[in-house]
């Protein structure tokens, strides 16, 4: 499903993107490979959540490129 989604989404390396809803597997650092120059987000509920992601994906966030936030969608920040 995250292949099919990335194929149509069609990011290239300036988009910025926004992920809600984290995991622990591979959506960043797919996303990571491809939007090379542009910012990717990710907002979770879930306080662990984003802290186990910030610890998977600490390279991509220590460039930069990557941020975490804890947050409900409907108080986005």
């Amino acid at each position: 499903m995250n292949r099919l989604t990335l194929e149509l989404l069609a990011l290239e390396p300036d988009d910025d993107v926004i992920e809600i809803g984290l995991r622990r597997r591979r959506p960043h650092r797919s996303h990571g490979a491809i939007v090379t120059r542009g910012r990717i987000a990710g907002v979770d509920f879930s306080a662990e959540m984003v802290e186990v992601c910030q610890k998977r994906f600490r390279a991509l966030i220590r460039d930069g490129r990557l941020e975490h936030r804890c947050a409900s969608v409907e108080r986005l920040p």
